[in-house]
């Protein structure tokens, strides 16, 4: 993004939000990141369950209660198409250990102003906890809640494959974000 800019606009989604937010928060990154936008960021997963992966045994646990791979049939066509609809359960354990090395960095790091996105149905992510977090955020915030969308869990709350409805009304809030925000990304 330094290549076009200044400046750059960080959006992620769910777990690479996770790895959005530790790369904002790094000296190397953070005076270049003008702006952070985080759709359903997995600040901690919706199942309180989840630490156990973290545990020495918590690769070959999920092995053994989940099977070696996730795998579930798309909602729609596009879901399908642009979508990851199947995974082996062994990289479970380091999507905690992103999310533990999230949760050890403090947010006042963060330069940057943050728009996040999320649904208070979401049963992917905890949603008590984008907002607990969202709170800590000590640069210009907003946090917008799109309530019950497309995605049966409420998750994938922007784009067409499961929330056209949400694409520009996303995308007009981004704008508006930034253009309320315009010394973030000069």
């Amino acid at each position: 993004g330094t290549r076009i800019g200044d400046k750059v606009l960080l959006v992620a989604l769910s777990n690479g939000a996770t790895f959005g937010l530790w790369s904002a928060m790094q000296p190397e990154w953070r005076d270049r990141i003008g702006a952070v936008v985080l759709i359903s960021p997995n600040i901690r997963p919706f199942d309180p369950n989840a630490r156990i992966l973290l545990w020495p045994w918590g690769e070959p646990l999920a092995d053994i209660i989940l099977g070696d791979t996730r795998e579930w049939e798309p909602y729609t066509e596009d879901h399908g198409r642009y979508s990851t609809n199947r995974y082996p359960t062994r990289v479970l354990p380091q999507m905690m250990a992103s999310v533990d090395l999230l949760s050890r960095q403090d947010p006042a790091q963060l330069r940057a102003p943050v728009l996040t996105f999320y649904s208070e149905q979401d049963d992917v992510i905890s949603p008590q906890a984008v907002r607990e977090y969202h709170e800590r955020i000590p640069t210009r915030k907003r946090l917008v809640d799109v309530g019950n969308v497309g995605d049966p869990n409420n998750h994938l709350i922007e784009g067409d494959a499961l929330s056209p409805e949400r694409t520009m009304p996303t995308v007009e809030e981004v704008l508006a974000f930034i253009q309320n925000n315009p010394e973030s990304l000069q």
